[in-house]
């Protein structure tokens, strides 16, 4: 449901689909790509969730990852929350929107 709110935020249609996926904020992209997810997807993304919806993205996601302690001890946060989750899967939109050709390198 946030992720269509950023979506439809952004314009797009949420046309969500997995053939083509990664569920993490770490890939290398060609330049050109890399620029404009930054700057029309990205940015205005990030300036929408923390403008509009901050109060249903920052809750506790219940994810566990490295663990709470863990969690605060290295980044000072008490939970994980929508964020990087929203982020995660805004990628694999603007994937199929640009017909990119994806390699999973494991």
């Amino acid at each position: 449901m946030l992720l269509e709110r950023v979506l439809k935020n952004l314009g797009k249609d949420f046309d969500y689909y997995d053939e083509d996926y990664t569920y993490s904020n770490f890939f290398i992209m060609k330049k050109e790509f890399m620029i404009d997810y930054i700057e029309n997807w990205i940015i205005p993304a990030l300036e929408f969730m923390e403008n509009d919806i901050w109060n249903e993205i920052n809750v506790d996601a219940n994810y566990e990852g490295v663990g709470r302690q863990k969690l605060k001890e290295l980044t000072n946060l008490d939970f994980y929350n929508y964020t990087s989750f929203v982020l995660e899967r805004l990628i694999i939109v603007y994937i199929k929107e640009k017909q990119l050709r994806v390699l999973n390198l494991l």
